[in-house]
């Protein structure tokens, strides 16, 4: 009798080891499927982000040399360098592109779009005047600085 009772709990206990070993391996399935998607998903944003950075790399290179040639107005174009720049962290700690900060700490306070278009024209000169003279003090500056600009991209 106490055999049987022996052999029934040696087939319980071998019972539950089973499913047990089932479930841990099915549990360790689904961590490796998890890793597998996650692993999948990085990659993704990664080829994600590179193209954005090659999407803004070519945009600053289109305005650099749109500023060097003079098609784009000096002011507009340090704006859209400037809020580029900052997006790629390498670019915005060049202490060799800083101009473009300085510009545009100096021309920020200018409204643009609907804001600008509800002011009267003789505010619109004056402004216009005004941002003329902070243009011309780094014309030089920042054309020289989009050729680096070129350089590091």
């Amino acid at each position: 009798m106490l055999e049987e009772n022996q052999i029934t709990l040696f087939i319980i206990l071998g019972t539950v080891v089973l499913i047990l070993a089932t479930y841990l391996g099915f549990i360790f399935n689904k961590l490796k499927i998890q890793k597998e998607i996650t692993a999948i998903k990085e990659i993704e944003y990664q080829e994600a982000v590179r193209k954005r950075e090659e999407s803004i790399i070519e945009s600053l290179g289109l305005i650099a040399r749109a500023l060097i040639n003079e098609q784009c107005d000096l002011s507009e174009g340090c704006i859209r360098i400037k809020k580029l720049k900052e997006i790629i962290p390498r670019l915005e700690d060049n202490k060799d592109l800083k101009i473009f900060n300085q510009m545009y700490a100096e021309i920020e306070k200018f409204p643009i779009l609907e804001a600008r278009n509800s002011q009267s024209s003789k505010e619109k000169f004056n402004q216009d005047k005004e941002r003329f003279k902070i243009e011309d003090i780094y014309k030089i500056q920042i054309i020289n600085t989009c050729k680096t600009l070129l350089d590091c991209i």
